[in-house]
């Protein structure tokens, strides 16, 4: 695995949800690294869960998140960790494209 990873315009690959690119900078079985973008009026997954901590951290753009009941916002800089179980969904409704590197670990 190369130990430094470009992460290019062309690298982004449609995710089948509305707005929403993505690519894979990283993915072993400890841990998965995923550069993402949500263009404005885009959206992540439905509510939905994972067995594993999640972590945003907003390079550009908001986002807005539902962390189980709570909604909040992200912005550039922010850091939003969601722990293994709890249901969650992003969506952008801000003025622009967001973008924001997403860490699973560990990968079970």
């Amino acid at each position: 695995m190369a130990a430094v990873r470009p992460v290019l315009d062309s690298g982004y690959q449609p995710t089948g949800l509305p707005g929403f690119d993505a690519q894979f900078v990283a993915l072993t079985e400890m841990a998965a690294v995923v550069v993402g973008r949500i263009a404005c009026g885009g959206e992540g997954p439905a509510l939905h869960v994972h067995p594993c901590h999640q972590y945003y951290f907003m390079l550009s753009g908001s986002m807005r998140m539902q962390l189980g009941p709570d909604v909040v916002d992200a912005g550039p800089g922010s850091l939003v960790c969601i722990p293994a179980g709890l249901p969650h969904a992003n969506w952008n409704d801000g003025p622009q494209t967001e973008t924001h590197l997403e860490l699973l670990a560990p990968m079970v």
